[in-house]
């Protein structure tokens, strides 16, 4: 009888013992998220440690959550009388050196005596095109040995701007700010940025965005300069 008795523990135990243990479908989504991540974290290093594949090149962010170069809804006119607008001395201006689309080196000394107006801007900025005209009517309005556009182009290459330029009669002076060094020198949050600059060099007048009344202010403060000593 005991033997018996064993013989059928023994065969109970094996029948058990043949039923191994499954993995819940919770357990398996844990696993495989897991894996995710470890895997995107891998492909995270190897992108930052290797750079991009040879050949690939590198464009600069253009979107809005990427780049603080973007489209937004322009600031107020400046401060004005009844008569004209006030300006304020808002500090010199930073020196700067950039190569021209033509490859020749433009530094901001070279402009000392005139009144400037610095233009930052590229071509994929919807207000930056539009407000071409605008400065070309700002060009004819002022004569050349005393008031001269410098039109500063972010981050696009240069024979995109140079055609790009050519084909829009931009005939003024138009520089590369190609790692964007100086629109940070000069706090361009947003473009187009048009800053003023009296004849020292000093910064009197900042308008961002293309403004409904952006001729006649540019006109008015434009003139008021050029009547300084």
């Amino acid at each position: 009888m005991t033997k018996k008795k064993k013989g059928k523990s023994n065969t109970r135990r094996k029948k058990v013992e043949k039923k191994p243990k499954g993995i819940s479908l919770a357990e398996k989504a844990i696993i495989i998220a897991l894996i995710a991540v470890v895997l995107i974290g891998a492909s995270y290093i190897a992108l930052n440690m290797l750079g991009p594949p040879s050949g690939e090149e590198q464009t600069l962010p253009q979107t809005p959550t990427e780049t603080p170069y973007v489209e937004e809804t322009p600031e107020s006119t400046p401060p004005s009388t009844s008569e004209s607008i006030v300006l304020k001395d808002m500090g010199e201006a930073p020196e700067f050196t950039l190569k021209s689309i033509n490859g020749e080196t433009v530094r901001l000394d070279d402009f000392h005596g005139k009144v400037v107006l610095l233009d930052f801007w590229a071509i994929w900025c919807n207000p930056c095109r539009r407000s071409i005209p605008e400065l070309k009517r700002l060009r004819k309005s002022f004569p050349e040995d005393a008031f001269t556009i410098v039109s500063i182009n972010i981050g696009e290459e240069a024979e995109k701007v140079k055609g790009f330029a050519l084909s829009e009669g931009m005939e003024w002076i138009v520089l590369l700010d190609e790692r964007g060094l100086v629109a940070n020198k000069y706090g361009v949050k947003m473009i187009p940025t048009f800053i003023l600059l009296d004849k020292n060099g000093r910064i009197r007048l900042r308008v961002t965005g293309l403004t409904p009344s952006f001729y006649e202010t540019l006109s008015d403060a434009i003139q008021q300069l050029l009547q300084e000593p």
